[in-house]
């Protein structure tokens, strides 16, 4: 008896060293991955807009992400993506696309041909039959026209000057690694200063509460219409406490991503001449 009882206690120590190795494994991989998410843009590169984002793992490492970065001096590049099942076999394949799509992005404005060259190279190679969900979009800073493809994603949203939320149409298309030979199109609208754009992911959506309700798409436009004018920090946590307040006890069964970007309209840089009255004032 007391042999067995040794035993047992040994398989125990056995079983919660491993149980700790894992999470402090899975621990780390989601520091490197909530790493690798972008960094606030420079304010000298945010003359014309103001971008906010915020990403919520449902466990320790998530297969949502979204990436934000300028291709040229007056080009914003944005996007958002969610990938199906969740935990690590997820979050590779988010990590994995989002460096493809990255590396194609390279100088190019077009999103439908980055998203196309990018389909090909995951369902060439997709053993576990993976599918991604994204919304890549271009922006022009100086004239606030968009260039956005939307591959199976969420419909993004227009937060308008007047507080009203409306939704972004663009043409149905394939979820990213579903299919070979995809070629992507893309969809063009033009923001207006003060304008907003919001993208997110499913977990906002079909977040459930204790009862099995869903939040739904019409919860969101009204959070969103709630507070319409308040700065894009404050406007995305608003949103996420009103998910929270509505979940309430029930566990969160899926990542929750928000991008947002206020288009604040060109202006060109005013440069100051010193005259040579103006100089000798100075002195």
């Amino acid at each position: 008896m007391q042999s067995a009882l040794r035993q047992y206690i040994d398989q125990l120590q056995a079983a919660t060293a491993a149980k700790e190795r894992l999470e402090s494994e899975l621990r780390i991989a989601r520091d490197i991955q909530m790493s690798i998410l972008p960094r606030p843009l420079p304010l000298e590169a945010q003359r014309t807009f103001a971008l906010c984002a915020t990403l919520v793992p449902a466990r320790e490492v998530s297969g949502d992400f979204y990436d934000f970065f300028m291709l040229a001096a007056d080009r914003l590049y944005l996007v958002i993506a969610d990938v199906s099942g969740k935990g690590v076999p997820s979050a590779l394949f988010a990590v994995a696309t989002k460096s493809l799509i990255k590396a194609k992005a390279h100088d190019r404005f077009d999103p439908a041909a980055i998203l196309t060259e990018v389909n090909a190279e995951l369902a060439a190679d997709n053993p576990s039959n993976m599918f991604i969900t994204v919304f890549c979009g271009v922006l022009d800073t100086r004239s606030g026209e968009l260039i956005y493809t939307n591959a199976g994603h969420n419909p993004p949203i227009l937060l308008g000057t007047d507080g009203r939320a409306r939704w972004v149409k663009s043409q149905p298309q394939v979820l990213l690694g579903v299919m070979d030979g995809v070629c992507y199109r893309s969809d063009r609208a033009n923001l207006l200063p003060g304008e907003r754009l919001v993208l997110y992911t499913d977990g906002l959506t079909e977040a459930k509460n204790g009862q099995d309700e869903l939040f739904r798409e019409a919860r969101l436009l009204a959070a969103l219409e709630s507070s319409p004018r308040q700065e894009l920090g404050g406007l995305l946590a608003g949103v996420l406490g009103q998910v929270v307040t509505f979940v309430g006890a029930a566990p969160q069964a899926d990542d929750m991503t928000l991008l947002a970007i206020e288009y604040r309209g060109y202006m060109a840089p005013v440069r100051t001449e010193i005259g040579p009255s103006d100089a000798s004032s100075a002195h």
